[in-house]
């Protein structure tokens, strides 16, 4: 059975059909994935080439792993990330605003060019419009990530981590409350795209996290186990309601949200290898021991905290004798190769 409709201009032909055994399978045909890309959009010729032949294309985000890694470290992983998705059958494609042009598939050395430049601007949605009106540089964080990928008919983004909310224990004027951390919950809600993390960020809190994510009707789905991952650390607690096993079943699961007319798309995490894993209680300590200069009297807001243990994160980086930066390379690297899979196997 086939039916079709036009949105936007673009044609999607869904068809059904019967698996060997006897279960029905829907599945979006590459009439989805052929996107017109939009025109503020300047893809590079090999990704404009599998886009527009419906072939998986992987969005690989940089914002995390440049602001966290040394530049020389961060170069490497995201060599290692991008080819990882060539090995497992994608196109990996980084993404950032040059002279006004939302850029897609950047090499790695136009990122570390990007890196290099003073008061790097990390932008998201609302700084959008300025940045193209000004002709300006800006790295993306991932909520912009994810309206480039809507933008350029690009399904996957994979990335280390996003954020949620936060309670932070040194943060007492606000002691029992939640800050959303950033407008990630809301912007995945919105957009047609799945993302591959591994939980949280290490400055939020995990369950409340993950309640925001839900709260937005955004499904939450762990990757080979049904514990919520929380950056570094595999053990959280906290038992996940949907676990897929394979990335065919995670790309099904992405056919059929879009199949049934759901807007929004979906979160998929992954934990970290064991071998790069970080116990929750050392995370925490690093983590307090990097704040411990916040005047919380003088800054009582949420997103202050934020930028100021960010602004520590070399710090984190010494106590942890580089675990944070072994953890954080490994994960865009793991991440990375889930979502060529699952990009590889939503595209048959």
């Amino acid at each position: 059975m086939e039916w079709s409709r036009s949105t936007d201009g673009v044609t999607l032909t869904h068809a059904f059909h019967i698996r060997g055994d006897g279960v029905g399978v829907n599945t979006i045909t590459r009439a989805f994935l052929k996107q017109k890309l939009h025109e503020f959009v300047s893809p590079s010729e090999e990704v404009q080439h599998a886009i527009e032949d419906g072939q998986p294309v992987v969005l690989i985000d940089v914002s995390n792993v440049i602001t966290r890694v040394p530049v020389d470290r961060a170069i490497e992983a995201l060599e290692r990330a991008a080819g990882t998705v060539r090995l497992n059958g994608a196109t990996p494609a980084f993404s950032a605003i040059q002279h006004g042009q939302i850029c897609v598939g950047l090499s790695v050395e136009d990122v570390g060019a990007l890196a290099g430049i003073n008061a790097l601007t990390v932008a998201s949605r609302h700084q959008l419009p300025a940045l193209i009106a000004s002709r300006g540089d800006a790295i993306v964080d991932v909520s912009l990530g994810m309206v480039i990928a809507e933008l350029a008919g690009i399904r996957v983004l994979a990335t280390t981590t996003v954020n949620g909310a936060t309670r932070h224990p040194l943060n007492r004027r606000s002691a029992g409350s939640v800050r959303t951390a950033s407008s990630i919950a809301h912007e995945l809600s919105r957009n047609t795209v799945a993302v591959i993390c591994s939980g949280p960020s290490a400055f939020d809190d995990a369950r409340e996290s993950l309640n925001g994510f839900l709260n937005y009707g955004v499904p939450v789905i762990g990757y080979c186990s049904s514990i919520l991952p929380h950056h570094f650390v595999r053990e959280t607690g906290i038992i996940l309601e949907q676990k897929l096993g394979t990335p065919k079943e995670c790309a099904d699961a992405m056919h059929y949200l879009w199949r049934l007319g759901l807007s929004g798309g979906m979160l998929i995490v992954s934990r970290i290898a064991s071998d790069f894993s970080i116990k929750n209680e050392d995370l925490y300590a690093w983590l307090t021991s990097a704040a411990r200069s916040f005047d919380d009297q003088s800054h009582p807001l949420r997103d202050d905290l934020t930028r100021h243990v960010a602004s520590e994160w070399s710090d984190l980086i010494i106590k942890s004798d580089g675990r944070t930066v072994d953890a954080e390379c490994e994960l865009i690297r793991e991440n990375a190769g889930i979502g060529a899979e699952t990009a590889a196997a939503f595209a048959v």
